[in-house]
């Protein structure tokens, strides 16, 4: 794939985490003031540790589908806002899934 596509993809890509039908706003919160940014909210099934009898278990893992990950993030610590309903949670740690899209993985505040 030549460069030109690629930049054409990412571009892509950003504007429906941005602003596509799924996206939705969130603000890390800082003191008493809070920083926006938009993204695409989603719970992944992880695969966890066995049980008693020998079954792996699956968890529901809250995530943030987001085009780049936003400034100002402290891993444990920071707290986001979801706007749609007030749900708050504390960010773990980034990644990228297999496209190359940043992800924010969350555990729930509360």
């Amino acid at each position: 794939m030549s460069q030109e596509a690629l930049d054409i993809y990412r571009t892509h890509r950003a504007a429906q985490v941005g602003t596509g039908v799924f996206s939705e706003e969130f603000r890390i919160i800082t003191g008493q003031t809070y920083t926006a940014f938009r993204g695409v909210f989603d719970k992944s099934h992880m695969e966890d540790n066995k049980d008693g009898g020998n079954v792996m278990q699956k968890k529901l893992y809250p995530r943030i589908i987001v085009s780049e990950v936003p400034a100002g993030l402290v891993p444990r610590t920071s707290e986001i806002v979801r706007a749609y309903d007030g749900a708050s949670y504390i960010f773990q740690f980034s990644g990228l899934d297999d496209e190359g899209i940043p992800v924010l993985w969350l555990v729930s505040n509360g």
